[in-house]
Protein backbone atom coordinates (compact mmCIF):
# COMPACT_ATOMS: atom_id res chain seq x y z
CA UNK A 1 0.00 0.00 0.00
CA UNK A 2 1.36 3.75 -1.30
CA UNK A 3 0.88 6.19 1.29
CA UNK A 4 1.11 10.15 0.21
CA UNK A 5 1.76 12.91 2.46
CA UNK A 6 1.15 17.12 1.85
CA UNK A 7 -0.30 20.20 3.76
CA UNK A 8 -0.45 23.35 4.24
CA UNK A 9 0.56 25.30 7.29
CA UNK A 10 -0.26 29.39 7.93
CA UNK A 11 1.46 31.69 10.42
CA UNK A 12 -0.21 35.10 10.60
CA UNK A 13 0.74 37.70 13.01
CA UNK A 14 -2.59 36.92 15.67
CA UNK A 15 -2.52 32.89 14.86
CA UNK A 16 -1.22 29.45 12.90
CA UNK A 17 -3.70 27.12 10.93
CA UNK A 18 -3.08 24.58 9.07
CA UNK A 19 -3.63 20.79 7.99
CA UNK A 20 -1.34 17.67 7.49
CA UNK A 21 -2.76 14.90 4.89
CA UNK A 22 -1.87 11.19 4.59
CA UNK A 23 -3.83 9.98 1.97
CA UNK A 24 -4.07 5.85 0.79
CA UNK A 25 -6.71 5.61 -1.78
CA UNK A 26 -10.06 6.27 -0.23
CA UNK A 27 -8.65 7.00 3.37
CA UNK A 28 -6.86 10.07 4.71
CA UNK A 29 -5.26 10.44 8.02
CA UNK A 30 -6.12 14.39 8.69
CA UNK A 31 -4.47 16.55 11.33
CA UNK A 32 -6.09 20.02 11.17
CA UNK A 33 -5.08 22.65 14.32
CA UNK A 34 -5.83 26.27 14.49
CA UNK A 35 -3.69 28.39 17.52
CA UNK A 36 -4.31 31.86 18.58
CA UNK A 37 -2.78 34.41 20.83
CA UNK A 38 -4.43 37.80 19.60
CA UNK A 39 -7.09 39.01 21.14
CA UNK A 40 -7.36 37.09 24.28
CA UNK A 41 -6.16 36.29 27.74
CA UNK A 42 -3.88 32.99 26.98
CA UNK A 43 -2.90 31.18 23.49
CA UNK A 44 -5.96 28.74 22.44
CA UNK A 45 -5.84 26.20 20.09
CA UNK A 46 -7.95 23.46 18.82
CA UNK A 47 -7.24 20.36 16.77
CA UNK A 48 -8.25 17.14 15.43
CA UNK A 49 -6.52 14.06 14.15
CA UNK A 50 -9.11 12.03 12.21
CA UNK A 51 -9.55 9.53 9.79
CA UNK A 52 -11.33 10.34 6.52
CA UNK A 53 -13.10 7.77 4.49
CA UNK A 54 -14.15 9.05 0.55
CA UNK A 55 -17.15 7.78 -0.33
CA UNK A 56 -17.32 9.91 -4.22
CA UNK A 57 -15.25 13.50 -4.46
CA UNK A 58 -18.05 15.26 -2.96
CA UNK A 59 -18.79 12.90 0.52
CA UNK A 60 -16.58 12.13 3.21
CA UNK A 61 -17.08 10.49 6.39
CA UNK A 62 -14.71 10.93 9.09
CA UNK A 63 -13.98 10.01 12.84
CA UNK A 64 -11.07 10.62 15.67
CA UNK A 65 -10.27 12.83 18.44
CA UNK A 66 -10.76 16.84 18.99
CA UNK A 67 -8.28 18.01 21.48
CA UNK A 68 -9.26 22.30 22.59
CA UNK A 69 -7.88 24.18 24.84
CA UNK A 70 -9.56 27.34 25.90
CA UNK A 71 -10.14 29.67 28.80
CA UNK A 72 -12.45 26.25 30.30
CA UNK A 73 -9.28 24.66 30.22
CA UNK A 74 -8.07 21.51 28.01
CA UNK A 75 -11.16 19.24 26.76
CA UNK A 76 -10.09 15.91 24.09
CA UNK A 77 -13.07 14.34 22.86
CA UNK A 78 -14.21 11.71 20.26
CA UNK A 79 -15.58 13.02 16.90
CA UNK A 80 -17.60 11.70 14.08
CA UNK A 81 -19.24 13.85 10.77
CA UNK A 82 -19.13 14.35 7.51
CA UNK A 83 -18.02 16.64 5.00
CA UNK A 84 -19.82 17.45 1.55
CA UNK A 85 -19.33 19.83 -1.35
CA UNK A 86 -22.43 22.06 -2.33
CA UNK A 87 -23.17 23.43 -5.14
CA UNK A 88 -20.57 26.13 -6.21
CA UNK A 89 -17.71 24.42 -4.94
CA UNK A 90 -18.78 25.26 -1.34
CA UNK A 91 -17.48 23.36 1.66
CA UNK A 92 -19.71 22.03 4.44
CA UNK A 93 -18.85 19.96 7.25
CA UNK A 94 -20.83 18.26 10.35
CA UNK A 95 -20.15 16.86 12.74
CA UNK A 96 -20.73 15.55 16.46
CA UNK A 97 -18.33 15.11 19.50
CA UNK A 98 -18.75 12.76 22.61
CA UNK A 99 -20.20 15.38 24.88
CA UNK A 100 -22.65 15.94 22.12
CA UNK A 101 -21.45 19.38 20.74
CA UNK A 102 -22.11 19.91 17.32
CA UNK A 103 -19.99 21.52 14.74
CA UNK A 104 -21.62 23.32 11.17
CA UNK A 105 -18.71 24.89 8.92
CA UNK A 106 -19.26 26.27 5.60
CA UNK A 107 -15.97 27.58 3.47
CA UNK A 108 -15.32 28.49 -0.19
CA UNK A 109 -12.33 29.93 -1.80
CA UNK A 110 -12.82 32.05 -5.19
CA UNK A 111 -10.03 32.97 -7.31
CA UNK A 112 -9.70 36.36 -8.51
CA UNK A 113 -6.49 35.97 -10.95
CA UNK A 114 -4.15 33.45 -11.39
CA UNK A 115 -2.06 34.21 -8.16
CA UNK A 116 -5.08 35.95 -5.99
CA UNK A 117 -7.83 34.64 -4.21
CA UNK A 118 -9.93 35.13 -1.86
CA UNK A 119 -11.54 33.07 1.09
CA UNK A 120 -14.16 32.72 3.87
CA UNK A 121 -15.20 30.35 6.23
CA UNK A 122 -18.15 30.26 9.13
CA UNK A 123 -18.55 28.11 12.17
CA UNK A 124 -21.12 27.30 14.19
CA UNK A 125 -20.09 25.43 17.51
CA UNK A 126 -23.58 24.44 19.53
CA UNK A 127 -20.53 24.95 23.02
CA UNK A 128 -19.10 28.24 21.75
CA UNK A 129 -20.94 29.59 19.10
CA UNK A 130 -20.11 31.74 16.11
CA UNK A 131 -16.82 31.86 14.03
CA UNK A 132 -15.99 33.21 11.18
CA UNK A 133 -12.61 34.35 9.15
CA UNK A 134 -12.20 36.05 5.91
CA UNK A 135 -9.40 37.06 3.81
CA UNK A 136 -7.17 36.77 1.08
CA UNK A 137 -3.87 34.72 -0.73
CA UNK A 138 -1.07 35.75 -2.29
CA UNK A 139 0.20 32.70 -4.89
CA UNK A 140 4.10 33.68 -4.42
CA UNK A 141 5.43 30.46 -5.86
CA UNK A 142 4.57 26.53 -5.51
CA UNK A 143 5.23 26.18 -2.08
CA UNK A 144 4.78 29.95 -0.65
CA UNK A 145 1.81 32.58 0.03
CA UNK A 146 1.44 35.24 1.52
CA UNK A 147 -1.87 35.70 3.47
CA UNK A 148 -3.95 38.12 5.19
CA UNK A 149 -7.38 37.66 6.98
CA UNK A 150 -9.61 38.78 9.81
CA UNK A 151 -10.51 35.88 12.45
CA UNK A 152 -13.42 37.21 14.77
CA UNK A 153 -11.70 35.87 17.45
CA UNK A 154 -8.05 36.93 16.53
CA UNK A 155 -8.40 39.32 15.29
CA UNK A 156 -5.91 41.12 12.05
CA UNK A 157 -3.69 39.36 10.73
CA UNK A 158 -1.01 38.77 7.72
CA UNK A 159 1.85 36.34 7.15
CA UNK A 160 2.68 33.39 5.21
CA UNK A 161 1.39 30.35 4.47
CA UNK A 162 3.24 27.07 3.09
CA UNK A 163 2.92 23.58 0.98
CA UNK A 164 4.77 20.70 1.84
Amino acid sequence: EMWFAWGEASLLSNMSDGLLTVRNGRRDLLLDWEIGWEDVDDTEYDGELVLQHYFSPDFQAFAGARLTYDDDGTDTRAVAGFNYRLPLRIQSRVSLDSEGDARFELGHEIPLTSRLSAFGRVEYDTGTEWEWAAGASYTLSKAFSLTAQFHSEYGLGAGLSVRF
